[in-house]
């Protein structure tokens, strides 16, 4: 079996023509979707809300460890397509040496969030740091 997967950004800049691109990729064909990075669900809820209340494929979210606050920051402010809501950036802020254990907590929330509304996960290794993906699950 042969599925299309597709890009999906619920925090681009433009979220009416993401929706239009959205759309016309499922009218393609698609089978599921992998969103950018999310680090709130609620980024997700608004866009299913923004689309008529229900996603019309299967979505996996893109979980990334945050790990540090100067991450997060250059993140949110330099990587067109990601959003890093400020609550999150003053929780890693507020984390000082316990930084990174805090964005791997945070990463985890979002990975049980997946779990109760979406397909799936998948997971976005800290600076090629494969290995280290593995504690989300410690």
């Amino acid at each position: 079996n042969f599925s299309i997967g597709v890009a999906l950004n619920p925090v681009a800049d433009d979220l009416d023509e993401e929706i239009n691109r959205f759309l016309a990729k499922v009218e393609a064909g698609a089978h599921f979707a992998m969103t950018q990075p999310l680090f709130d669900p609620e980024h997700w809820h608004a866009f299913v809300k923004k689309i008529g209340g229900k996603c019309p494929i299967p979505v996996m979210v893109g979980v990334w460890p945050l790990t540090s606050y100067k991450q997060a920051l250059r993140l949110n402010n330099e990587v067109p397509g990601i959003v890093i809501p400020e609550t999150v950036q003053k929780e890693l802020e507020a984390a000082g040496t316990e930084v990174r254990a805090c964005g791997f907590r945070l990463a985890r929330r979002m990975l049980d969030w997946a779990k109760t509304e979406l397909a799936g996960a998948y997971l976005i290794p800290p600076f090629k740091r494969y290995e280290e993906i593995l504690e989300i699950f410690g």
